[in-house]
């Protein structure tokens, strides 16, 4: 993996960038562990939901659509 070298002006953005890259963690550790996909989905989601405040580019339900077309509950 090739790591691009940057810098963050905005302490907020820095924060925030710590929080997905720490839910990012998180969700590679839920793969070695072979943690379920559901779970595994809310790390993703944890680590996507800082960036968008940030951009503003996903919505709440564009998450719960995702994760709902991947499995069934309970019919």
């Amino acid at each position: 993996m090739q790591v691009e070298a940057g810098f963050l002006t905005n302490i907020r953005h820095k924060t925030l960038i710590e929080a997905s890259s720490a839910a990012l963690s998180a969700s590679q550790k839920a793969v070695a562990e072979r943690i379920p996909h559901e779970m595994l989905l809310m790390d993703l989601y944890n680590a996507l939901r800082p960036l968008d405040s940030i951009t503003g580019a996903t919505t709440t339900d564009d998450i719960l659509n995702l994760i709902f077309s991947t499995f069934c509950i309970g019919k």
